[in-house]
């Protein structure tokens, strides 16, 4: 599974920089799953922010079978969920609660 900007930003910072960073977590694994844990909910926050204010979905297919717009659908909320151990992106759509 690709990572997520919160996992490759710690990765890179551990290659690039591990006496630092050992010397910053004082070798303990515990406060640097912490820092993980908290980014990774901080990194949610902001894709939530993001598309809070989105109130039209549209749905283009770009299939050899296809070509087009195939759904849109107007003053609604929009919630997307990855599930399935990330295989999957659902979206919900709801009314709009204006």
């Amino acid at each position: 599974m690709e990572q997520t900007p919160v996992e490759w930003l710690l990765s890179e910072l551990q290659d690039k920089f591990p006496t630092q960073m050992k010397a910053m977590y004082n070798d303990n694994q515990y406060l640097l799953e912490h820092l993980t844990l908290k980014a990774k909910e901080k990194e949610n926050d902001i894709l939530a922010n993001l598309i809070e204010n989105v109130d039209r979905f549209e749905v283009i297919d770009h299939t050899a079978q296809f070509k087009g717009r195939c759904y849109t659908k107007y003053n609604c909320e929009v919630e997307l969920s990855i599930q399935d151990d990330g295989k999957t992106l659902k979206t919900f759509i709801t009314d709009r609660n204006d």
